[in-house]
């Protein structure tokens, strides 16, 4: 799922990249379905009659995933590629079998992959065994975090988004004006960002002191700074101590965003 500082992000200012990623984050459905197919192609590799199904399958899978990268400017170009050409070399030896079906319409069997172990029994033991060890690696990382679906997990302190409603000075030492803020978003990751009026990002890392009621920022510089905070969860008012001003913002609803929504439309007609 996108974080609300994507959600609230003009279209444009986007890169190719996270607006690419930040759309496939809208849709469980997608993400779900995609991960199947790439699963099954897995599968089939695994088992020798239904190889090459398997490798034709991941075949357009990974060109596809070129085609998104080179398209998309997504920064693992190199790696896809490579896994392109690893596919091409393990579909080598049934080209012809290949090319007579597809093209001439010819049926015949190819020739069988030889075994490295000729002990069957020894052959079937460490080929369960090497599916259970990849498995294992696969699963158990979301079994020890209980988290299968991550739009669903609990959010840290403060994540949300909230929208700028007053300025004023604590002092008069800087015109309350001059800060220009529009929203402050929390991010999961422990990023404070504000927008400003003219829809620019500035973040900063934080940690939480929640006895003290502080946030300890730090800038791509290392710099820190401690800024005072107060919340009332009754009101979702969120205030920040800035510069000497406090600023008072209202958490958004941003869940709610029509990016977010899970609705299906059959037709045209329906979509309004």
């Amino acid at each position: 799922m996108p974080e609300p500082n994507i959600l609230y992000t003009p279209f444009g200012q986007l890169t190719k990249d996270t607006l690419y990623w930040s759309t496939l984050g809208t849709s469980r459905f997608y993400s779900v379905a995609t991960g199947l197919v790439e699963v099954s192609a897995a599968a089939l590799m695994v088992l020798k009659r239904t190889r090459i199904l398997g490798l034709m399958l991941a075949l357009g899978i990974f060109i596809n995933i070129v085609f998104i990268n080179f398209g998309f400017d997504i920064s693992v170009k190199t790696f896809s590629l490579f896994l392109v050409f690893t596919n091409l070399f393990a579909v080598f030896p049934f080209i012809r079998t290949l090319v007579n079906f597809f093209v001439f319409g010819k049926q015949n069997v190819p020739k069988p992959i030889p075994s490295i172990i000729e002990n069957k029994t020894l052959n079937v033991g460490l080929k369960t065994m090497l599916i259970g060890l990849i498995l294992i690696e696969i699963l158990y990382p979301y079994a020890a975090s209980k988290n299968f679906n991550d739009d669903l997990q609990k959010r840290p302190f403060l994540h949300g988004a909230y929208r700028v409603t007053n300025i004023y000075p604590q002092t008069d030492a800087l015109p309350a004006k001059d800060l220009g803020l529009k929203n402050i978003f929390i991010h999961r990751n422990h990023y404070l960002i504000f927008q400003d009026v003219n829809d620019r990002m500035t973040d900063y890392h934080f940690e939480v002191n929640e006895l003290k009621k502080q946030l300890i920022l730090e800038d791509y510089q290392k710099n820190k700074m401690i800024v005072e905070y107060e919340f009332n969860p009754k009101d979702s008012i969120f205030k920040l101590i800035l510069k000497k001003n406090v600023v008072v913002s209202k958490m958004m609803n941003w869940q709610d965003l029509p990016a977010l929504k899970d609705k299906t439309h059959y037709t045209v007609d329906e979509i309004k």
